[in-house]
């Protein structure tokens, strides 16, 4: 039929199916519980799902020994949701122990080192698919990633549109700079709340504009106090959502001299907003008072004690670099930085350039999704002034700020040459593709398994290690050596027998001179 033929056509429905099979592909790629507090997130939903009510959190000796530590804190709806799933799903998930045994030897934070940087051991069997236990849950919940990443890309498409209607590739050009964001999509691919709050900031901050650009409706109204009280929800930081919304929602009534309009709504939304989130934030004031649970967090997660917030700046560097193309846990560099700094610099001074000529609304629109950077921004500098957390996924809620006002950027600049911005489009999925399939991949991957016959090593040798393993052959890529530099080897090993436990190999390096 002509109008599903044009909807397939639709460059924003290939952008969601890239978007989504990236994610999908990074929570495969990345073994069990091998991201930012993914076991805790885990141990929450669980304790949810055995039925125990939310934890009692001056209880520190039960976040520990059962594993959510600080996570139980957290604002629980998504860990409610994840909880249902787990019930649904009828698995055993308690093996999280066994898939979370530490790594001696992991490199993980050590930049010099490219392999190894699992922090637990690997257990093939347990991640081999069809997975059981844990492993099931996990990978499960990873799924539903995907969802919120397409939710949040199509809130950035619309709220782009919205704030930049002259600008006619402004969404598609937005919504690529989220959907093929190597980080975002990494981490979306793991068991985290952070990309649920992305998906309802972005409906917030879209709602937000429409607002200030055409003024309150009790459906946008309704939509914004469900989607505040959501956010509220999912974390904590979201509650600052309505700050924005507030913002936008005083400036329609000001300009408009609506007072009583402008109250009105402003009840609707209060009132959804406390509805949903108010008990979670009333019940920490009463029972332990503090309405965000702050102070028993850094209980946890311990405190930065006289770091003012200014000897934290240095740290912007890397919560900046860890938005587009990093991931903090391991200090893993994921896509080419450099490119997405100059995507970043040139899309500033451009919407700097192009704003200014702007019809007012459009001016105005663009201020507000300035403000929420700088909210956000600010609320990062002091929290990491509190909690070491340098960690660019704190910028997710304000992707539908950033995106837009960059692709507004590049297209003022551009926009007359469309053989930039799609090439800028696709150079961002061959980074996005790349990022999995030649970064990430290697990284966790499992040595590649060859027959006897098929061992083609250069030095061939048999070494028996114990009665379990042994080595067939090595190959060595350099035929020299000075002080500092590194060798690449390869070596061949066989299990002569199965292999039952846990075994390490350490191989010395011994110098000579030469006669």
């Amino acid at each position: 039929m002509p109008g599903s033929r044009r909807v397939w056509q639709h460059p924003l429905l290939w952008l969601l199916c890239v978007s989504c099979a990236l994610t999908i592909a990074n929570g495969l790629i990345l073994p069990s519980f091998e991201a930012m507090d993914e076991p805790e997130h885990f141990q929450f939903a669980r304790y949810l799902a055995e039925g125990r009510g939310l934890p009692d959190q001056r209880d520190l000796a039960l976040a520990v020994d059962y594993g959510y530590r600080q996570e139980g804190g957290q604002a629980p709806l998504y860990h409610l949701f994840s909880a249902l799933v787990l019930r649904l799903l009828g698995e055993d998930v308690s093996d999280v122990d066994a898939l979370t045994v530490p790594n001696p030897l992991s490199t993980c934070g050590d930049l010099t080192q490219s392999h190894n940087k699992g922090m637990w051991l690997r257990n093939p069997e347990r991640e081999r698919f069809p997975y059981r236990g844990a492993a099931l849950g996990v990978h499960v919940l990873r799924l539903f990633g995907s969802i919120w990443v397409m939710l949040t890309v199509v809130g950035v498409y619309r709220t782009a549109r919205l704030v930049f209607p002259g600008l006619r590739q402004v969404g598609l050009l937005a919504a690529a700079l989220v959907g093929l964001n190597p980080r975002f999509l990494v981490h979306a691919g793991t068991m985290t709340n952070d990309v649920l709050l992305a998906a309802l900031a972005a409906w917030v901050i879209y709602f937000a504009v429409a607002i200030l650009r055409w003024g309150p409706s009790w459906r946008r109204s309704v939509a914004l106090g469900i989607l505040l009280g959501l956010a509220a929800l999912t974390k904590a930081s979201g509650a600052m959502m309505l700050s924005l919304v507030g913002l936008a929602l005083a400036d329609w009534t000001w300009r408009n001299r609506a007072g009583r309009r402008g109250l009105a709504h402003a009840f609707v939304i209060g009132a959804l907003l406390a509805v949903i989130a108010g008990w979670w934030y009333v019940g920490n004031l009463v029972r332990y008072g503090s309405p965000g649970l702050m102070p028993l967090f850094t209980r946890e997660t311990g405190l930065r004690e006289g770091w003012p917030p200014y000897l934290v700046i240095p740290e912007i560097g890397n919560f900046l670099r860890s938005y587009w193309a990093a991931s903090g846990y391991c200090e893993l560099r994921l896509g080419l930085y450099p490119v997405y700094v100059a995507i970043s610099l040139v899309g500033l001074v451009g919407v700097i350039y192009g704003v200014r000529r702007a019809p007012v609304d459009v001016r105005r629109a663009a201020m507000l999704l300035a403000v929420w950077i700088g909210t956000t921004f600010a609320a990062w500098l002091r929290f990491n002034a509190v909690v070491w957390a340098p960690e660019g996924r704190y910028w997710f809620q304000a992707h539908a700020a950033i995106a837009p006002l960059l692709a507004a950027g590049l297209l003022y600049l551009f926009g007359r040459w469309p053989s930039v911005w799609r090439a800028l489009v696709a150079a961002l999925g061959i980074l996005a593709i790349g990022t999995s399939v030649e970064i990430l991949a290697p990284l966790f991957g499992l040595p590649p398994r060859q027959e006897m016959g098929d061992v083609a090593a250069s030095h061939l040798l048999e070494a028996d290690f114990g009665d379990q393993v042994a080595l067939v052959g090595y190959d060595v890529e350099q035929d020299s050596l000075r002080a500092g530099d590194s060798v690449d080897l390869t070596l061949f090993l066989t299990a002569q027998h199965p292999v039952t436990e846990s075994l390490m190999l350490g191989v010395a390096a011994r110098g000579g001179r030469a006669h």
